[in-house]
């Protein structure tokens, strides 16, 4: 079938309810009586929206604490309910030299005053070109004593185009509008003063502020935003328990990591480099979203000011859009990390692993081992004498030949039990998951040396989970553990999985990886899809699905259409083409470029550099498979991968690592 192109959000928690804020265009200047104009202001709200409810009104979440504050000067800072008053304003332009550089102070700064208003006027110049910006509050007092300072207070709000900014642009700074924004903005930010992207991602950090403005409206301090595309909805609930977490620091005199206060436990409990302020947690948050869900979602104080809020802890902490797709009636699926957590931006010579035992029965307790994961290549093999309650000699006699390596292994596919031990479940719970298959029970192991690689006689574990690998039944979707979870098996959960940073995602549903087509330019939060063509079908299964199109440039000549194979299995890159022999590794410093699916995703790096998606070698193999490219693992130091064996889907997702 025709090639097609579909672009995946990764989302969290659809929520369709949306809060309603009155505004309120009164001036006072005292914070005191602000707050208890507010606080009258919430209930004269209250009554009259049950009042117009006896004529009828449909059921919409309302909150009393958020109400929009009364309007001075060019905008306001709030921590939860209460104005910050004392906060030192500073509005930045994006930095241009890279992914998270500093940005650059645009104008002089200010300071929010006694009912936490502030006025931009006559305080800075856009530049002549177009400049993105965005505006920081720091410091202050959000309603204690007076003379009280928080330096842990950091707000921010993505502001856009610098040109857009007017005397009449009202703006919100507070909780909402920090999550909104380092909820698309994380993979460009190293700090507060640091957002910012290079020339050739520009365009994706444009994009990023874009989502940005949908999540939250900077106007109202409010989620969601305006502009949010069509059939798409806003986790309102996912931001404003988000906001609530840090509004537990921003309300207080402040703290540090290990100390016994909100801000020290907000600071402990988010993952990565120790953060001193509230953005810093937050970037911490998103770029490990997965990480202690429970203790950050302990921080939800009883009365939270900003609802509707989750009612339960999350597996994710990942803010993204999200729409009605393919995966709408799947809700379960597994998180299982890779052994030793490894960086995908630097792995070297290293493959990835997850745990993994097999027996033949479901309830046998097995040897468990560090299995490769390799999606260049379909079945489970590990030694004979690993496979719990296995007869020697028992089943189908069948080898596997590996030919990067040459390396055969022979023994007897058997019917298993495959067991996940360190999976977790959707609802953030330790449960074991478990694929019932054939594997290759391994009793002899030879090599050829008719690989490109180096090859062992030792047997080695593999979870093959490759797709398009041959037409015959032993490289077909029945042998893949990845697509064989009882719960797949039972229509329960859809087949595929996802390979990202936080490790294997087994199961796809609407809240991980709903597809949408189309949805424009990719960002870090996107998936780029591509649509796969069927080949033979199995039984179970439709189809199996033909390796992906793709094509590549060497020292900058580029070769006609063909496939790529992205490999988990090896740390090199092989090459094949018409007129090349094979067996010969390409000099140092020569230039490539992988095209791969068409017109959509393609990188670059000379070999034998340093950089992320660089392998570890480039080899010429003999042309078998016409133009051809294996890029190896280290496309992972760029790309989260996607396989979705139901739909014929793959996808690569564009993330700052």
């Amino acid at each position: 079938m025709e090639v097609g192109r579909y672009l995946l959000p990764l989302l969290d928690d659809r929520i369709s309810s949306r809060v309603r804020f009155a505004q309120i265009s009164l001036q006072i200047t005292r914070s005191l009586v602000l707050r208890i104009f507010l606080r009258l202001a919430s209930l004269i709200a209250l009554s009259l929206i049950a009042t117009a409810c006896l004529a009828g009104c449909s059921s919409t979440a309302f909150s009393p604490t958020q109400v929009t504050p009364l309007r001075h000067g060019n905008g306001i800072v709030m921590g939860g309910e209460q104005p910050v008053t004392g906060s030192t304003i500073q509005l930045y332009q994006v930095g241009t030299t890279g992914d998270g550089s500093t940005a650059v102070p645009l104008g002089s700064s200010t300071f929010t005053d006694s009912t936490g208003s502030f006025s931009l006027t006559g305080k800075y110049t856009c530049p002549v070109n177009p400049t993105l910006v965005y505006l920081v509050a720091r410091g202050g007092n959000s309603g204690l004593s007076q003379g009280t300072n928080n330096p842990q207070i950091v707000l921010i709000a993505a502001l856009g185009l610098c040109s857009s900014l007017s005397s009449s642009t009202y703006i919100t700074i507070n909780e909402i509008t920090t999550v909104a924004a380092i909820a698309a903005l994380y993979p460009y930010t190293m700090s507060y003063s640091a957002i910012g992207s290079g020339t050739s991602d520009a365009s994706s950090l444009s994009s990023a502020f874009t989502l940005a403005s949908e999540f939250a409206s900077n106007a109202t301090g409010s989620s969601p935003g305006s502009g949010v595309p069509s059939g798409y909805s806003v986790p309102i609930s996912l931001i404003n328990t988000l906001a609530d977490i840090i509004a537990t620091c921003i309300d207080t005199s402040g703290g540090s990591a290990g100390q016994n206060n909100a801000c020290g436990n907000l600071f402990t409990d988010s993952a990565g480099a120790t953060p001193t302020d509230t953005v810093g947690a937050l970037v911490n948050i998103f770029n490990h979203p997965t990480s202690n869900t429970s203790g950050l979602y302990n921080l939800v104080p009883p009365s939270p000011a900003f609802v509707p809020s989750i009612t339960a802890q999350p597996s994710s902490w990942t803010v993204a859009l999200s729409v009605s797709g393919p995966y709408t009636n799947y809700s379960s699926y597994y998180t299982i990390p890779f052994v030793g957590s490894p960086s995908l931006k630097s792995l070297g010579t290293n493959l990835l692993h997850i745990d993994a035992y097999a027996a033949t029965t479901s309830t046998a307790a097995g040897t468990t081992a560090s299995f490769i994961v390799d999606t260049g290549s379909t079945g489970v093999v590990l030694p004979a004498s690993e496979v719990t309650g296995y007869v020697n000699g028992a089943g189908t006699a069948g080898s596997i030949t590996y030919s990067s390596s040459g390396l055969t292994l022979s023994g007897y596919y058997t019917n298993a039990f495959v067991s996940f031990p360190t999976a977790v479940n959707q609802n953030g719970v330790a449960t074991t998951a478990q694929a019932s298959l054939p594997v290759l029970a391994v009793t002899s192991a030879t090599c050829s040396g008719n690989g490109i690689n180096p090859c062992s006689t030792t047997i080695p574990h593999m979870l093959g989970v490759g797709f398009g690998r041959a037409t015959t039944t032993y490289a077909s979707p029945i042998y893949n553990p990845f697509v064989n979870l009882a719960e797949m098996s039972a229509g329960t959960m859809r087949r595929g999985y996802t390979l990202t940073s936080s490790g294997v995602q087994l199961g796809l549903t609407n809240a991980t990886v709903p597809l949408a087509s189309p949805f424009g330019g990719a960002t870090s939060n996107y998936y780029i899809g591509e649509q796969l063509t069927a080949s033979g079908a199995f039984p179970g299964y439709a189809y199996d699905w033909d390796t992906p199109t793709g094509s590549f440039v060497y020292a900058g000549t580029p070769t006609a259409s063909g496939t790529v194979l992205f490999d988990t299995g090896l740390t090199d890159m092989l090459l094949e083409n018409s007129g090349v022999a094979g067996g010969t590794t390409v000099p140092n410093n020569t230039a490539i470029t992988i095209n791969a699916i068409p017109s959509l995703v393609s990188y670059s790096f000379n070999s034998g550099d340093s950089g992320a998606t660089t392998p570890t070698s480039v080899n010429w193999a003999d042309y078998t498979h016409g133009v051809f490219v294996n890029v190896g693992n280290h496309f992972l130091g760029k790309y989260d991968y996607l396989y979705d064996a139901d739909g014929g889907i793959l996808g690569l997702r564009p993330e700052s690592r």
